[in-house]
């Protein structure tokens, strides 16, 4: 799962990512661990968190960013290795 977090003018809105290998585990009764404090801005306090789905941590990225975010490129970066090593670990457990 890809988190982050945004500083707004009504506090911190946390982002949470999921994608199809996140709801397959959910689905096998998995749980998501989410840790707030990880992606909390320092001195603030988090009171909004947006769960949201897409094909790939990229297109979850994308859709904040069209949702009017401004998103940093290292960011969209992360989320593309992130799919990357997950395609890489799929094709290795169909291999085996």
């Amino acid at each position: 799962m890809i988190q982050f977090a945004f500083q707004t003018n009504q506090g911190p809105i946390g982002i949470i990512g999921i994608n199809e290998e996140n709801l397959r585990r959910l689905k096998a009764g998995m749980p998501l661990d989410l840790n707030l404090k990880q992606i909390t801005p320092p001195g603030t306090r988090m009171n909004r968190v947006v769960i949201h789905y897409a094909q790939t941590y990229e297109d979850v990225v994308r859709d904040v960013r069209k949702g009017g975010f401004d998103i940093p490129e290292a960011l969209l970066n992360k989320a593309k290795e992130m799919d990357e090593t997950l395609n890489r670990e799929r094709r290795e457990r169909d291999d085996s």
